[in-house]
């Protein structure tokens, strides 16, 4: 103990710089052990392994860089939707994507009413602020509002000349460097493989796609080719006022056409392609004019619910019929694996988050 004690009395006699850096390390490694010992009577406890991630709030306190690039189509971002205020989620995205994204148009597409302080604080970032009239009638889930803010967004992004966009939120933010590059070259990758209205495919996110519920591809995160794009968020406003039956099938998600299936589905019919609200046909579709690729390859956060849980819809227990759809599976509905037993279509019946069981 005598050595320790004059060991770090010369450090503050001689050294302070490295006093700092000792003391950091006992520090560090105090926080380590201690959570350590925390998180493994919570493992034993529960009997599961649990993990932790952290993200920087701020955009300054983020250091990474995406590489520039020589020759790159004119790429715009579309945050779209209510801003949020809750730490500066918004505006901090914002900084952040003009680090991430620095050959990008950022555009705001948001609503009239919202506060004037922070839309001041954003115009002072030097984006693109469009203010939208929320139509009268808001659909199931929003909907119209959302097809409002994204159209109205991607139609300025064309104005400006862009050839290809994002379409994300004013909740979300993607942690991750080189995206352009990267989607763009998957794009280039996997062109259609059939003749269509489609320039080409059009990415979504993992998040929120769901493999065993037809057409259920992810509203949140899109990204392709500007006309494509535009024809997607095209679908005509959803009028009904509330949905008639509760849902508690994925039958009943189908009959009820939510959000999502109600907007791939209106736009397959667009390209032309007849719509049968079967799984078969879906992963067809998937596999004909989209392409998946993985939340965690564009470090996606969403501030909403539970977005301490980072893997909420992993399971381990079994498959369900509310697992996500990843870059993976959609490759093997791409690659079209000719041994596969086809899924049989009555597990439409199941329950929202029922076990399926394996075919013989």
């Amino acid at each position: 103990m005598k050595k320790k004690i004059d060991f770090y009395l010369n450090l503050a006699l001689n050294d302070r710089k490295a006093l700092r850096y000792q003391l950091w390390m006992v520090w560090n490694r105090y926080t380590i052990n201690s959570s350590i010992w925390l998180f493994s009577k919570i493992s034993k406890s529960q009997n599961k392994f649990l993990t932790i991630h952290n993200r920087p709030m701020l955009a300054n306190a983020v250091g990474t860089w995406s590489d520039p690039l020589l020759a790159i189509p004119t790429i715009a971002l579309v945050l779209q939707g209510p801003l949020v205020l809750d730490n500066n989620f918004t505006l901090e995205t914002i900084r952040l994507y003009k680090k991430h994204f620095t050959q990008s148009m950022i555009i705001v597409s948001t609503w009239e009413g919202e506060n004037a302080d922070y839309l001041t604080k954003i115009k002072a970032e030097g984006v693109e602020l469009i203010l939208n009239a929320k139509p009268a009638i808001v659909g199931i889930g929003n909907l119209n509002l959302q097809i409002v803010s994204s159209y109205n967004g991607i139609m300025r992004a064309k104005e400006r000349g862009a050839a290809y966009v994002y379409k994300t939120r004013c909740d979300q933010r993607m942690y991750g460097v080189n995206i352009n590059e990267f989607l763009h070259n998957l794009i280039t990758q996997f062109p259609l493989k059939k003749p269509s209205l489609l320039k080409q495919r059009i990415i979504a996110s993992s998040f929120s796609t769901l493999k065993y519920v037809p057409y259920l591809i992810t509203d949140m995160f899109l990204f392709g080719h500007i006309d494509d794009m535009l024809l997607y968020w095209s679908a005509k406003h959803d009028n009904r006022l509330g949905l008639e039956k509760m849902i508690r099938t994925v039958q009943d998600l189908n009959d009820a056409k939510v959000s999502e299936s109600y907007l791939c589905s209106e736009f397959l019919k667009a390209v032309g392609r007849e719509v049968t609200w079967t799984i078969e046909d879906s992963w067809a579709a998937y596999a004909d004019h989209f392409c998946i690729v993985d939340r965690q390859s564009l470090d996606l956060f969403w501030y909403k619910y539970n977005s301490y849980q980072e893997y909420s819809a992993t399971r381990y227990d079994g498959i369900t019929n509310s697992q996500l759809l990843t870059f993976a599976e959609w490759f093997n509905l791409y690659s079209n694996s000719p041994n596969k037993v086809p899924v049989p279509e009555d597990i439409l019946t199941l329950s929202r988050m029922d076990i399926i069981k394996p075919t013989a």
